[in-house]
């Protein structure tokens, strides 16, 4: 016997080892189908021969038309929609499968399925096969849910899919598409209608640039832009910033901000939430204005330096509009001009700048030369351990000791009461070291154009820290104030005569 022919036909097998013949058990299936009197649809009928003729292995699943009572347990409705309900399943036999043994097709114990069941009403025969068509593509594409064939509500008459039991892991329960994030079983339009139905300001532009936002998500893990009732907020006690156009305060949102709950397959709020609530004077911005200055907060969605924004609110006794923000925005923006901090020193250079131009009006040195020059130096500061030169009143001085002279220059010892300026970290200000050790390097006899050059020399060739300039008011003398260690580096060779080749050398 010719063992690559088949048992019941004389072509040669299609598959080899499995003693499965293309024309046997497309002529099985034809009879069986017949047998069964099948659908009583005609194009239905056709149908599913048509699938049944595209089988080319015993590995391919066999399209079947299902008698509605070989399904069992048909009790818990997944979904609903205008068109289709979906229910869960068993089938009694299960499907068809090629059993290697017997060389056959056999059915195994009950299975669990999917029925999708269509509204007859609303769909002829041709749309219902249409909407089958989309699970019977590409056999391999472990995405699209393997269909096993078509049923029929004896008493409603509507058509049914019967699905792989998967359908769940791949389609959303609401509109039937494929998840737009599978991993997460998550349908962007879906979640987008939702999101529409779940607010409103009262603001057309608010609205809509809400919905704006809320249509950019792209995965489950994106934040959702959102309108926050006010009344969602409490313990509204502490000022965090104030400036002419905005305070900003810390406060608990009750709900807390939205997430994807991957079991629940559905939007959640958690416990409550510290946000920053940074509210904007209605009479000093436009709804324009407003939302231009929400938008900074919205962009670069990986953006770890931008601090979160939430959505919007209102205070409802004010009509001010209010930002809802992660509560790191005290720890990433500035408080006086909103700006986000270049770095970690919570240091924003504009307002600090700003605040020593208008602190220049506290001071004067009475001489226009000197308060340009400290004024200059003030103003190219670019980081917050950058040193700030200052004019320092000499009352500000204690316990001033000379320790060596020359003849164009004197070194003394003294201490500064205030102490220089230092960026405190933890509180966001400068702050000022009392009791400060320093060296003052008196230079006589020189006019201001000949002083300010000479501090110029320090400031390039000093690796010492350079607080500022101060005047003796008897003698009109200008004064540089230096670190203290200048006198450490330098003063430990200052006796007799040599003090003063040291001083001239180092002047």
């Amino acid at each position: 016997m010719d063992r690559r022919k088949c048992k019941k036909c004389p072509t040669l097998r299609t598959w080899e080892g499995g003693w499965w013949c293309k024309p046997c058990q497309i002529n099985y299936l034809k009879e069986n189908f017949i047998n069964r009197r099948a659908s009583g649809n005609e194009k239905i009928d056709d149908f599913i021969q048509e699938m049944q003729l595209k089988i080319d292995s015993p590995y391919d699943r066999v399209f079947e038309w299902i008698p509605y009572n070989q399904v069992n347990e048909i009790d818990k409705v997944i979904s609903k929609s205008d068109f289709a309900i979906v229910y869960s399943a068993k089938w009694k036999g299960g499907p068809l499968f090629w059993n290697w043994i017997e060389s056959e097709y056999s059915r195994g114990t009950s299975k669990k399925v999917v029925l999708k069941c269509l509204d007859s009403s609303l769909h002829t025969t041709d749309e219902f096969l249409d909407k089958v068509k989309a699970y019977t593509v590409e056999k391999l594409n472990l995405i699209t849910p393997k269909i096993y064939g078509i049923s029929q509500n004896p008493v409603t008459k509507d058509y049914i899919m019967v699905l792989n039991n998967n359908y769940f892991e791949t389609y959303c329960v609401v509109c039937d598409k494929i998840f737009t994030k599978i991993v997460h079983k998550w349908c962007k339009p879906c979640q987008i209608n939702y999101l529409k139905e779940n607010f409103i300001s009262g603001n057309e532009k608010i609205d809509n640039f809400i919905q704006e936002m809320q249509t950019k998500i792209e995965s489950p893990l994106d934040r959702i832009f959102e309108w926050i009732p006010y009344n969602q907020f409490n313990e509204i006690e502490k000022v965090v910033s104030k400036s002419d156009s905005a305070i900003a305060y810390s406060a608990k949102w009750k709900d807390g901000p939205l997430f994807w709950n991957q079991y629940k397959l559905k939007y959640s709020r958690g416990s409550s939430e510290k946000v920053v609530l940074k509210c904007m004077d209605n009479s000093l911005h436009t709804t324009d204005e407003f939302l231009d200055k929400v938008k900074p907060y919205t962009v670069v969605e990986l953006n770890f330096i931008t601090p979160k924004i939430y959505g919007i609110s209102q205070n409802p006794d004010t009509k001010d509009y209010i930002m809802v923000l992660n509560n790191d925005y005290d720890e990433k923006c500035c408080a006086l001009c909103d700006k986000i901090f270049k770095d970690s020193y919570k240091w924003c250079k504009p307002c600090q700048i700003n605040y020593l131009k208008v602190n220049f009006t506290n001071w004067t040195s009475e001489n226009e030369e000197i308060d340009n020059f400290i004024q200059g130096m003030q103003l190219k500061i670019i980081y917050p351990t950058d040193l700030i030169f200052e004019w320092i009143p000499y009352n500000q001085f204690s316990n001033i000791k000379i320790i060596g002279a020359g003849d164009f220059v004197k070194l003394y010892l003294a201490k500064w009461k205030n102490g220089p300026l230092y960026w405190d970290e933890e509180n966001n200000i400068y702050i000022r070291k009392f009791d400060k050790n320093v060296a003052l390097i008196c230079l006589y006899y020189y006019s201001t154009n000949i002083f300010l050059n000479k501090v110029k020399e320090h400031l390039i060739n000093n690796n010492f820290e350079i607080y500022g300039i101060t005047q003796n008011p008897k003698t009109k003398d200008y004064i540089l104030v230096i670190q203290n260690e200048y006198y450490m580096e330098y003063g430990k060779m200052y006796c007799g005569n040599c003090s003063q080749n040291i001083l001239m050398q180092n002047t």
